[in-house]
């Protein structure tokens, strides 16, 4: 790897004169100490220790095992009756197509498939609207405090009055003003707008999010693994369905959902 040049040397040809410099750092390459760090760092799991362990306990109720996951799969069902074929809807609640489909599929087409067509609702925040992600908010803590039957009520209500969250209503108002706004309008549903309330507050100092912060993140995360960027997007079975659009009627779907429950019956 190296061998030894003399002063003379050295001057006559300078780019040999890190010659002892070059010798160091090809003994520290080959020793196995660096390597049994690096090795270390990106392969090995850090060792638990009490204190990591007491903190990850405190903060998620389990050992330490890396980030958090959902405990169940992602969206919200129409039903428990649940069906063959999977049909999932990627919605904004502040989109206007969306609004328009999600009206048409739970306005009736969803209980005329009962038991056979597994309708499952996937929030979308859409980013370049601030408001979208309060508006999702408020409909997942409609969904932790009163279950899916609730969650959709709540998102049809919604996107009803839709326009009143659009970007020029909004603007001047204040994120806790737009989070009242959606609490009126779950309690005239029906639903208990001081809990929701309450689940919309920020939990800590910082960036510590509210109650419903970590769910909203998993919804982000999973529509990205997805690919989903435009809504509505509609998968059916897994795999992108292109040809549904937010123009089709109830007899459009009923003619779609038809064939596709006719390839899942028996005989």
């Amino acid at each position: 790897f190296y061998r030894f040049t003399s002063p003379m040397e050295q001057r006559q040809r300078p780019h040999r004169g890190l010659g002892r410099f070059t010798l160091v750092a090809v003994a520290a390459l080959l020793s196995p100490a660096p390597w049994r760090c690096l090795h270390q760092s990106l392969f090995v799991a850090p060792r638990e220790t009490p204190h990591s362990r007491d903190v990850s306990v405190a903060r998620f109720g389990m050992p330490a095992a890396g980030p958090p996951l959902p405990s169940q799969p992602m969206g919200v069902p129409w039903s428990k009756a649940g069906g063959p074929v999977l049909v999932e809807l990627f919605l904004d609640l502040c989109c206007p197509f969306s609004k328009r489909m999600l009206h048409t599929v739970a306005g009736g087409v969803a209980a005329s498939f009962e038991g056979k067509v597994n309708f499952v609702f996937h929030s979308v925040v859409q980013p370049w609207h601030a408001q979208s992600s309060y508006m999702h908010e408020a409909s997942l803590a409609v969904l932790k405090l009163h279950g899916p039957d609730a969650f959709w009520k709540y998102a049809v209500a919604v996107t009803e009055r839709q326009d009143d969250f659009f970007d020029d209503e909004v603007f001047e108002k204040s994120r806790q003003q737009i989070y009242k706004d959606l609490a009126i309008l779950a309690h005239e549903q029906g639903f208990d707008d001081k809990k929701i309330m309450a689940r919309l507050q920020l939990a800590g100092l910082g960036n510590a999010g509210n109650a419903v912060t970590q769910h909203l993140k998993w919804a982000v995360k999973f529509h990205r693994v997805r690919g989903v960027h435009v809504t509505p997007t509609v998968f059916v079975n897994g795999l992108e369905a292109g040809i549904v659009s937010s123009d089709w009627n109830a007899d459009e779907w009923a003619a779609f959902l038809d064939w596709h429950v006719n390839k899942t019956t028996p005989g």
